[in-house]
C-alpha cells in the first residue's frame, strides 16, 4: 500500500464531502466522493485498480468483508446516481476505517 497515495484519495474525498455539506449535494459529488473512497479502499487492500477490489478482498480480514463489500454497492448506485449525502458519508467512514486498520498493522513494531 502506498500510504500516501491512500491518504491522499481519502483527503479528496473529504473535501468534496464537506463542500456538498456546505454548498448542497450533487450527483457528481457523490459519484466524486465514493470513487476516491474506493480508490483508497483498492490501494489499502493492494489492488491495482478500483475494479480489483473485489478480488484484493481475500487478503483483508474477514470483518471487513461486509464492510467493502457495502463500499462496492454504495459504488454502484452512485454510479447510477441513486447515491445520496448518506451514502457518500458512509462510503468515505468505510475507506478511513480500513486505512486506520492498515496504517497501524503496518506501523506496529515488530518483536
Amino acid at each position: 500500500m502506498t500510504c500516501r497515495d491512500a491518504y491522499e484519495e481519502i483527503a479528496a474525498a473529504s473535501a468534496i464531502l464537506a463542500e456538498m455539506e456546505e454548498r448542497g449535494v450533487s450527483v457528481e459529488g457523490v459519484r466524486s466522493t465514493v470513487s476516491h473512497s474506493l480508490e483508497a479502499v483498492a490501494l489499502v487492500l493492494g489492488a491495482d485498480c478500483k475494479e480489483g477490489v473485489l478480488e484484493a478482498l481475500a487478503r483483508a480480514p474477514r470483518r471487513f468483508w461486509g464492510e467493502v463489500l457495502r463500499l462496492l454497492e454504495i459504488n454502484r448506485t452512485a454510479s447510477a446516481g441513486e447515491a445520496g449525502l448518506d451514502e457518500a458519508r458512509e462510503a468515505l467512514e468505510i475507506a478511513v476505517a480500513l486505512f486506520n486498520y492498515f496504517s497501524e498493522v503496518t506501523e506496529r513494531p515488530r518483536p
